[in-house]
């Protein structure tokens, strides 16, 4: 299995926010968004913990032939925050994902998220429709 550095080396734009860096609504310096791109990137490189758990977690979920549109980014890191009981980013989620094996297809204007070939069915992961808050 892949850790968490070899999948940061070989998609060098996925920091902690997911794929790339979620910018304030001003219009930052080049500067400041490579200064907020390497914190982003230092911060995902910190989540070795919660990666093993997640790959854990994903380990047994059957994989499809198709990109499936409800196992996006945003659902799954809501799954495992209630699976750890801990709060959870989203670019340790597709980390992870990536990690396990799992295809992904970026979606949205900015990419920074994107849906898997992941089951959601019998033997998949359960992707609640109501996110339940964690204590």
């Amino acid at each position: 299995m892949n850790t968490l550095t070899s999948i940061m080396k070989q998609h060098p734009e996925l920091t902690i926010d997911g794929f790339g860096i979620l910018l304030p609504s001003r219009y930052p310096t080049p500067e400041e968004i490579r200064e907020t791109y390497k914190q982003r990137t230092v911060k995902l490189s910190e989540q070795e913990e919660v990666f093993a758990l997640l790959c854990e977690l994903f380990a047994d979920v059957n994989k499809r032939k198709t990109i499936n549109p409800k196992a996006t980014s945003g659902r799954l890191k809501e799954y495992a925050k209630c699976q750890t009981r801990r709060y959870v980013h989203s670019g340790t989620v597709i980390a992870a994902a990536l990690a396990c094996g799992f295809k992904h297809r970026t979606i949205g204007a900015t990419g920074i998220t994107c849906n898997f070939d992941m089951s959601t069915g019998k033997n998949g992961v359960y992707l609640p429709r109501v996110y339940y808050p964690f204590t």
